[in-house]
């Protein structure tokens, strides 16, 4: 068992450093080609924060900006665990500014 866990640590500090060699190598390109990936959890209460809450699965997560438009969609799953990918439109810091979830 303690080879088997060895084995993924191992696996998992390979994957972590030929991901950002693969990312360096298409220099340009892969920044035309950067998403922006937000995610999250969504629970199921009002005024309230943290894990203690239930989850809200199948709840449709919009991320909104500037005036209302809508710039990327996601669906919770059964844990309530949302991801969004999308092509920025914008740069990063007018997304955080004007950029809301719902």
């Amino acid at each position: 068992m303690a080879s088997k866990s060895a084995v993924f640590v191992l696996l998992m500090v390979v994957v972590a450093v030929a991901a950002p060699i693969a990312v360096a190598q298409l220099g340009t390109v892969g920044r035309l080609l950067d998403r922006i990936r937000i995610q999250g959890t969504v629970f199921c209460s009002i005024n309230a924060t943290g894990t203690a809450s239930p989850v809200f699965p199948n709840a449709q997560v919009q991320l909104r900006c500037g005036i209302g438009d809508v710039v990327s969609r996601a669906t919770t799953n059964r844990l309530g665990m949302f991801l969004m990918q999308f092509l920025p439109r914008q740069t990063l810091s007018s997304i955080l500014a004007e950029c809301n979830l719902f």
